[in-house]
């Protein structure tokens, strides 16, 4: 039997699984006739969409068509087992993709609320945590686009699985999907002179941008893929107490392969200069809260620099490797960040914070705005070699 159902699987070129040799022990040989008309009858009156039972149909499918093939010896009980017809297939198939989602949504679902929003590292803290709760309901009434709940329902959630976390923030989280795409969840917050939402909605209005760029043919090469971005509502159960809206939403945006910085570095330059330039950030991130007080009159604002972004940064660069009181924050500026992929790397790290610092309104690029760009929370886009920040 075994050496015959070996043949079926060249004869259909199909990875068909073992466990389909135990059906064929019980079915039609072992099994009752009674048991197998109902359960025949029923698979082509009503072809099955859970799991389990889609299993058990497929087996019945692949057992029929080797009879058909003349693979199968025609047992004693013969002709008890309906002919199948090719669109209790189709529908059966069609009936498990309508509850695929929903399963995929749940398995989300589950593994969002653990590693997301709740425990060490959740995305919300103390009273926040408290007012802004995620249920299962939350990524069913997730929208696309600029307007909470106002566009169409997000896709991401019920097509690809969640994986890990990639990197956190103070403001928000990357996590992979198994479609390799990256997810940010973002919540606002790096400009305490704006509330959350202006700034969850600016962050989406340049997600759009991005978007419409690439739908118009106009993309830069160093412009993220972005293939949906919206916002995911998050519920109140004391609202009605404290008086205020009963539903706040936190952002999301689904984009291309972002390897995280540790990975990429090490990957990249070695692991003697990946911890090199790891510490050297590490000295950025620690020591700047000193040195925004020592900025103003010190260093130029964003307005000072005439030009935009690429003059700023040529600016920033000179400054960080020459002037005396970056060696004193900082230390030596390392060698590897001057040449070649390590300088590269080294402006788009800079040009990233420049975006965060501009975006929330901020002066100088080494601001409170910017103040939580950490080498845990930020990667770089396969697509693109750019830096991405996981929570801006």
């Amino acid at each position: 039997m075994e050496k015959i159902f070996e043949n079926w699987r060249g004869f259909t070129n199909e990875g068909i699984v073992d466990d389909v040799l135990d059906a064929l022990e019980k079915t039609p040989h072992k099994a009752g006739e009674e048991e197998r008309l109902a359960r025949s009858a029923q698979w082509q009156k009503n072809p099955p969409a859970g799991k389990t039972d889609w299993k058990k149909f497929k087996q019945w499918r692949d057992f029929s068509r080797a009879q058909e093939a003349g693979l199968l010896p025609i047992s004693p009980g013969a002709g008890v087992q309906p002919p199948e017809q090719p669109e209790d297939y189709e529908k059966a198939k069609e009936q498990y993709k309508l509850k695929k989602p929903q399963d995929i949504l749940q398995y989300n679902c589950n593994l969002l609320s653990k590693e997301v929003f709740s425990g060490y590292g959740s995305l919300f803290s103390g009273q926040e945590k408290r007012s802004k709760v995620f249920k299962c309901s939350s990524l069913e009434e997730a929208t696309q686009g600029t307007n909470p709940g106002m566009g169409r329902p997000s896709e991401i959630f019920k097509d690809s699985k969640f994986l890990k976390v990639l990197g956190a923030g103070a403001f928000g989280h990357g996590t992979l999907f198994d479609n390799d795409h990256v997810v940010k969840f973002f919540k606002g917050g790096a400009n305490r002179a704006r509330n959350s939402a202006a700034q969850i909605s600016a962050e989406l209005q340049n997600y759009k941008k991005l978007m419409i760029s690439q739908a118009a043919g106009r993309a830069r090469s160093r412009d993220l893929a972005v293939y949906e971005f919206g916002t995911i509502p998050l519920y109140n159960p004391n609202a009605e107490m404290e008086m205020v809206d009963p539903i706040s939403f936190i952002g999301y945006a689904e984009m291309g392969k972002v390897q995280s910085f540790e990975e990429w570095s090490i990957e990249i330059f070695g692991d003697d200069e990946s911890e090199n330039i790891e510490d050297y950030l590490m000295q950025i991130y620690h020591n700047m809260p000193a040195l925004i007080k020592y900025q103003v009159g010190n260093i130029k604002t964003f307005d000072e620099i005439v030009g935009g972004e690429k003059e700023y940064i040529n600016y920033i660069l000179k400054w960080f490797k020459i002037t005396p009181i970056a060696v004193k924050y900082f230390g030596v500026f390392p060698e590897v960040l001057s040449r070649g992929k390590g300088a590269k790397f080294f402006r788009d790290y800079l040009t990233a914070i420049y975006r965060v610092a501009e975006t929330n309104g901020g002066e100088f690029i080494l601001g409170p705005e910017s103040r939580d760009v950490h080498t845990d929370n930020f990667g770089i886009s396969y697509q693109t070699g750019e830096v991405v920040i996981f929570d801006k």
